[in-house]
């Protein structure tokens, strides 16, 4: 196969056209995300005192541990206290759970 024969075959192939139909669908599909508004900006500003503060913590607790503050011996707590920390953590737990399966139906 030559080189003219490979062009004649390759100029003689149908044009590939997408049917009326996909068309269609697809500018309605381009229609509609364009009449969509636009999606809602991340509240930046409202999450900066939430840095600032997260970063005083950090900060607090990084110089109490360097001063040897947080290094004395943990207090014990009794059983009755145990369990009310347990049940909390699985209130919590268990609170968003329940609430988003309620939502659902």
């Amino acid at each position: 196969m030559d080189e003219i024969e490979i062009g004649r075959i390759l100029s003689s192939e149908p044009e590939i056209e997408p049917s009326p139909e996909f068309q269609r669908r697809v500018l309605e599909t381009l229609r509609r995300e364009a009449a969509a508004p636009a999606p809602i900006p991340f509240p930046w500003v409202r999450l900066i005192p939430a840095l600032v503060g997260l970063a005083a913590v950090v900060g607090g607790l990084a110089v109490q541990a360097s001063s040897g503050a947080l290094l004395g011996p943990a207090p014990a707590l009794p059983a009755d206290q145990i369990a009310e920390v347990l049940l909390a953590l699985g209130i919590a737990w268990l609170a968003p759970r329940f609430s988003s399966r309620v939502l659902e139906r």
